[in-house]
């Protein structure tokens, strides 16, 4: 324990440190002896007792704490608190607001002089010992951090829109049967075509089929070749979800008939060769299924409708000869590869 004498003498170099006693407002009648007691023990210490009227002190002692930081200050030596009420135990707080630190001690409480006395002796310990520089009691728990204010809500951004897709180009091409009339054989072709468009759904196409000339008998003498090569521009549309597409198309056709006729007999003379020119109108749907980026396999079915003059004819030396009339509409099919060029 340090001499009285010398914390005297050190009070008259540094002057007087204050020692804040927080004075609940609901308990300041109980309190009344207790400041008392506290002023007799702490007169003859370089120490100055200021009490502090504060609200009812509550919540942990952490909370505590940092309401006795406040109030001492930069220059307060310690805080005294108390928590007694009628007929319980009292527990007194010497905090020391520099170190964080605060010594707690109970006392049985009913008014004894005794009990005063027991009061001030801690105070008083507590006191002398933060004079000479000793720490006292225990690090108190720092207060626990108030929550900040929420933070704004801001409206979920909607991810963008994936953007358009530009010019597209690709082609096709697959297997074809070709039915153009009772008396036609059916030929197996090619059906080629290139599409080019703007966007997801809309695109111009071209397509040309690759059939084989067949043979037909244009008299009892004579036999005909008939060479078909048909083209086509139009426009076509599509749907897709996943891997599947699903379109149609419509085109003007163009079918170049080439006939060729062959003598069977010496005594008749060869008709030179004769091409036609067909003009006629196509439908197709179709519907097709990506297998791996670029390539899908695609199957579609439609009609063509030839317009104007159908019959395939030639001139010969008796006159006008039929090769062939088709119907009226012909169904067309196909079945192959699409590739997506771009």
């Amino acid at each position: 324990m340090v001499p009285t004498a010398l914390l005297l003498s050190l009070s008259m170099a540094l002057g007087a440190r204050p020692v804040v006693l927080l004075s609940p407002e609901d308990r300041s009648l109980i309190l009344g002896p207790i400041i008392q007691s506290l002023q007799a023990h702490l007169s003859d210490l370089p120490v100055e007792l200021r009490v502090e009227p504060v609200p009812r002190l509550e919540g942990l002692l952490g909370s505590q704490m940092r309401v006795a930081r406040q109030v001492a200050g930069a220059d307060g030596l310690a805080v005294v608190w108390m928590e007694l009420s009628p007929g319980d135990p009292v527990f007194v707080y010497v905090a020391d607001p520099q170190r964080n630190r605060v010594l707690a001690r109970s006392v049985d409480w009913d008014g004894a002089l005794g009990h005063l006395e027991s009061v001030g002796l801690i105070v008083r310990s507590s006191i002398q010992a933060l004079l000479a520089g000793q720490s006292i009691g225990f690090e108190a728990a720092p207060p626990p951090k108030q929550p900040g204010p929420a933070p704004p809500v801001e409206p979920p951004v909607a991810p963008p829109a994936p953007p358009p897709r530009g010019f597209r180009l690709g082609m096709s091409v697959g297997y074809t049967p070709a039915i153009i009339g009772d008396d036609a054989p059916v030929l197996h072709g090619l059906d080629t075509a290139l599409f080019a468009g703007w966007g997801e759904h809309l695109y111009a196409v071209g397509g040309y089929r690759v059939i084989p000339p067949f043979l037909e008998r244009a008299g009892p003498y004579a036999l005909a070749f008939v060479s078909r090569h048909p083209v086509s521009l139009g426009v076509g549309g599509r749907v897709q979800w996943w891997r599947f597409q699903l379109g149609g198309e419509a085109s003007a056709t163009l079918d170049v008939v080439e006939i060729e006729m062959k003598d069977v007999g010496p005594w008749l003379s060869l008709a030179p060769p004769r091409t036609q020119y067909v003009w006629g109108m196509a439908a197709t749907v179709f519907a097709a299924f990506e297998i791996v980026r670029p390539l899908s396999v695609f199957i579609s079915g439609g009609a063509d409708v030839p317009l104007g003059e159908r019959r395939y004819t030639v001139h010969g030396p008796a006159g006008e000869g039929v090769v062939l009339t088709p119907w009226k509409v012909q169904p067309r099919a196909a079945v192959g590869l699409r590739i997506d060029v771009l």
